[in-house]
């Protein structure tokens, strides 16, 4: 896949300073042009059969900035769905599945720059007795563990 944006050059600052984030997370040449491009606020062009937003994933979608303190993680979970719609210029829309009213109740504080989504919702899922599953069509699911 090949990914294509327009730029000036406020944009290429932008996109040369998001490199070392790219870099840290190791992340696949795929979804680096796509998150350089994007975060630099440029348009976004796939030249392929597949599109950017389906190489999207909590892995690769990076949340600029976020934060909540003693938030219930359903509300968390809804801010976090709003803020991978901005980060992604709507072309992602997690879907985050809670089982149990328990675990919606539940406390969470987190604070995230430049952070993949996964990393917010693995630490949800580290709350005690809570388990998250990642499906492959992007369901996240949230659950009590077994046993």
């Amino acid at each position: 896949m090949k990914c294509a944006g327009r730029e000036g050059a406020a944009g290429s600052d932008r996109v040369a300073s998001n490199r070392a984030v790219v870099n840290r997370l190791r992340m696949p040449a795929a979804f680096a042009c796509a998150f350089l491009l994007a975060s630099a606020g440029l348009a976004v062009r796939c030249e392929a059969s597949d599109s950017c937003a389906d190489n999207l994933t909590p892995q690769t979608v990076i949340v600029d900035r976020f934060e909540a303190r003693d938030a219930a993680v359903a509300d968390v979970l809804e801010a976090l769905v709003l803020e991978a719609e901005k980060a992604t210029r709507r072309a992602y829309r997690p879907n985050f599945i809670i089982v149990g009213d328990a675990i919606g109740r539940m406390r969470v504080s987190l604070d995230l720059t430049m952070a993949p989504l996964s990393e917010a919702l693995d630490r949800i899922g580290a709350l005690p007795g809570v388990q998250v599953t990642y499906r492959p069509n992007q369901t996240v699911i949230f659950s009590l563990k077994q046993g």
